[in-house]
């Protein structure tokens, strides 16, 4: 393995770099254009990637390409193993786990739905199931989905990888994708209780958590001061939203 030295601090990571115009590897791996490079002395390099990426480290693969994986390490720690739960991972190694809650999702709307008013009998009908325009519109669906899917897969940027480290995008986590999937079907509208029974309450939940995470006083809380203004929190569009209401 090459190294090269920049600001006094030694890389050991396979790359040579010519100039600090441009970085190249012999392992396939190019920087073009990477403009001025700059660290500081007594860094750790190696400990620092590790650090950054969550416990993985970048080896050789034959001498051709980096790979990255999990070090041994973090199979050893339980915050580790922990945090591996909640993620489809860089390989979609956890996606049946993903798939199966997808699963208990659709059979509760699907009972949920054949729980109300059952006697009222089949809307859609098996006919219309049958019939070439019903056909064609579902074919016609499926292959938009599958279009679309397809290029999504294709052209994203991979910020579900440790490699990435771009932008302010990471991978999302299953149960928050999950919630959001379970309820979107349902299709709540939190502007009226009548129109959100289950989540509107569970905004105020949520809001009386938050508020106490961050130091306030709810009323939810086992030191409740009286003395002190009851605080509240509710869910927002987006985070300019919330920031601007923050500030109001």
């Amino acid at each position: 393995m090459s190294s090269f030295n920049l600001g006094g601090v030694t890389f050991g990571s396979g790359l040579s770099v010519p100039s600090l115009g441009k970085a190249n590897t012999r392992t396939g791996i190019s920087v073009p254009k990477v403009g001025s490079i700059s660290a500081n002395a007594g860094i750790d390099v190696s400990k620092g990637l590790r650090g950054i990426t969550g416990g993985i480290e970048l080896k050789k693969d034959n001498g051709n390409v980096f790979t990255s994986g999990a070090s041994k390490k973090s199979f050893e720690d339980k915050s580790h193993q922990a945090i591996s739960s909640y993620f489809i991972g860089p390989q979609a190694e956890n996606l049946d786990y993903f798939k199966d809650n997808i699963n208990v999702i659709l059979e509760n709307l699907k009972k949920g739905r054949l729980n109300y008013f059952p006697g009222d009998g089949e809307f859609i009908t098996d006919e219309i199931q049958a019939s070439e325009t019903f056909q064609k519109r579902t074919a016609s669906v499926s292959k938009a989905v599958g279009e679309l899917s397809d290029l999504l897969s294709r052209t994203s940027i991979p910020f579900f990888s440790p490699r990435y480290q771009a932008h302010m995008c990471t991978d999302l986590s299953m149960p928050a994708m999950l919630g959001f999937f379970a309820t979107m079907l349902y299709n709540p509208n939190n502007v009226a209780f009548e129109a959100s029974p289950l989540t509107t309450s569970i905004e105020l939940m949520v809001g009386d958590q938050m508020c106490e995470m961050l130091g306030y006083n709810p009323s939810t809380s086992p030191n409740y001061n009286t003395s002190q203004p009851d605080p509240w929190g509710h869910i927002t569009c987006d985070g300019t939203i919330a920031n601007l209401e923050s500030m109001w």
